[in-house]
Formats: C-alpha cells, sequence, structure tokens
C-alpha cells in the first residue's frame, strides 16, 4: 500500500483536537512508567471501556462480533473480525486511533487498550474461562491488529 496513503489516512483517525494532547500526555507516560506499566495501564483503560459498552446476550460466534462492532462503531474506533482457528479465536481490529492518538513509537504499550476491552467482553461473556487475549503483532500505520483469545 501506498505510504503517502496510509499517513493520510492514518492521520485522520484521531481528530486534531485530540492529537497534540494525546502524544504530549504519551510522551509524558513514558517518563513515569516502564512499557510493561504503560501496557497494564492502557489493559486496565480497555476494560473499563468495555465495562461501560457491553455487550448484549449473544448466542452466536456472529453475534459476539456484531456487538462488538455496534460498540466501536458508536465510538467511531473502527471495526472487529473474529475468526475461529483450532486452537485460538483470532481477533482482527481494523482501524483504531490508537496510533494517529499516541503516535507509532507508542504502539507497543497502546495495544494494550484493545487487549482489555476484548479481554474484558470475553471474560463476561463466560467468567471461569482462562484464556487470555494477546496481540499477535503490532499495530500498523492504521491502527489496526490481530489479537488472539488463547491458552
Amino acid at each position: 500500500m501506498d505510504s503517502d496513503f496510509v499517513n493520510y489516512f492514518g492521520d485522520r483517525r484521531s481528530g486534531p483536537q485530540w492529537k497534540a494532547f494525546l502524544h504530549n500526555l504519551a510522551n509524558e507516560l513514558v517518563n513515569v512508567g516502564t512499557d510493561g506499566e504503560l501496557h497494564a495501564l492502557a489493559q486496565r483503560a480497555g476494560a473499563r471501556f468495555a465495562e461501560a459498552h457491553a455487550l448484549p446476550p449473544c448466542e452466536t460466534l456472529d453475534d459476539i462480533g456484531n456487538a462488538m462492532r455496534e460498540a466501536w462503531a458508536a465510538v467511531d474506533w473502527g471495526w472487529v473480525d473474529l475468526f475461529e482457528h483450532e486452537d485460538h479465536l483470532q481477533i482482527v481490529h481494523h482501524c483504531s486511533p490508537l496510533v494517529a492518538g499516541f503516535g507509532e513509537q507508542h504502539a507497543g504499550w497502546a495495544v494494550g487498550y484493545l487487549e482489555g476491552a476484548y479481554q474484558h467482553w470475553f471474560s463476561a461473556i463466560d467468567p471461569q474461562s482462562t484464556l487470555q487475549v494477546r496481540a499477535d503483532g503490532a499495530l500498523d500505520p492504521l491502527g489496526s491488529v490481530s489479537l488472539r483469545l488463547g491458552a
């Protein structure tokens, strides 16, 4: 994909009124915590989002995906696709504003926000589950990432 295209659209995932604030906040946060601490903080913040946007009762994986897409659409945070694999569930979140808001240099810990949100939602669906949500890689410049729910 053309890097100018990616830069143009990726940059627009965070409103101009928030960009400087979020970049400055992220740059200050790294002065008071390690990447691991900031990752855990982002996970807790994501869990708070999911708690405030609880999913309705769902019967199928399609229902869960649709409910999650509605929650993200309500706040213009992109969308999600869910894929079943033999040993895990793949969660592909598209076009979050995390990279545009915090900057690419903070994407490693900022992805914790998505991990925390999905972990909270799946834990609410099955409180007995010990499965964990973890990013499979880094957020791309458009704020997209693949995560996995598994052992």
